[in-house]
């Protein structure tokens, strides 16, 4: 009995664990993209900054600014739980330290734990958003040329057609981070337990 019950503990656990979808790679300087369990798109980074985040909630959780991309990872620790959607807290977050007049979501196609978005930013450029979310954490990448927004989403979705290609691509010089934001606006926290004492 004990040995049929080990069996079918180590069958549970080993089919409850997932392999990572995304991971930054220091060493080879890439964004690496898991597309299933044999095959990963390895996304290279030029000229970037990279700056550590820090909150009592999180845990190797980190910014990267290179000329094309925007990224932030957020990794929550167990104890601790968004107060909202991380999607969300990121659209507004991003809209309004931009200032801009309009931000419309024209497309939004999710494939597994991957959400990939287009705005149409002041009714005038295009801006592709990647957001990819586990328990735990969640990844926001703003690409702002729109490729490797293109390249993950054609290549886990044959039939995408990419209907903004020929506009006007937006930029700007973001940096804002949820995490390093959350001390004023709340966006996660840890779990409060109710202790009951006699």
């Amino acid at each position: 009995m004990k040995y049929l019950f080990l069996m079918l503990s180590v069958l549970f656990i080993s089919g409850c664990q997932s392999f990572n979808q995304y991971a930054y790679n220091p060493q080879d300087k890439t964004l690496d993209f898991a597309l299933n369990q044999q095959s990963v798109l390895k996304q290279p980074l030029s000229s970037y900054s990279y700056r550590q985040t820090y909150d009592r909630c999180t845990s190797n959780s980190y910014v990267i600014k290179d000329k094309e991309y925007f990224v932030e990872h957020i990794a929550l620790n167990s104890n601790c739980d968004w107060n909202g959607s991380p999607l969300g807290y990121f659209e507004y977050n991003y809209k309004s330290k931009l200032k801009s007049k309009s931000m419309k979501r024209l497309h939004k196609t999710s494939v597994k734990n991957y959400t990939f978005l287009t705005y149409e930013i002041n009714q005038n450029s295009i801006l592709n958003l990647i957001h990819i979310y586990t328990n735990y954490s969640n990844t926001f990448i703003i690409d702002y040329k729109g490729e490797l927004f293109y390249n993950l989403l054609s290549q886990m979705k044959q039939k995408y057609s990419n209907d903004y290609s020929d506009r006007t691509r937006f930029r700007s010089d973001y940096e804002q981070s949820l995490v390093q934001m959350n001390l004023f606006y709340h966006y996660f926290q840890k779990e409060i337990e109710e202790v009951l004492e006699k």
